[in-house]
């Protein structure tokens, strides 16, 4: 009966040390969890800034086209009036 007993308690340390070893492993798969979560959180700030990053030049480029565009358009307006002044038949001047 001694025997069954020591058995018995031999049993449930084991049980109780593999219980603590499952915790521990829970432990660090929910710190291994985190760690993942904030990776996953830094690498979805890069990419938003290397989009903002290639994306301003791209405007800024555009930007720059409209504004040649609409200043080529504003002088040859300008050229027109001043040539059609000059070459007025009504005489105004």
């Amino acid at each position: 009966m001694a025997e069954e007993s020591q058995t018995i308690e031999y049993q449930d340390r084991l049980l109780q040390i593999e219980e603590a070893k499952l915790a521990i492993e829970r432990e660090k798969l929910a710190v291994e969890r985190e760690k993942l979560q904030k990776n996953v959180e830094i690498e979805n700030n890069k990419a938003k800034w290397l989009a903002l990053g290639a994306g301003v030049p791209v405007v800024v480029a555009i930007l720059t086209v409209a504004f040649g565009i609409f200043s080529l358009h504003r002088n040859s307006q300008n050229a027109f009036i001043s040539q059609s002044r000059r070459t007025c038949p009504c005489g105004r001047r």
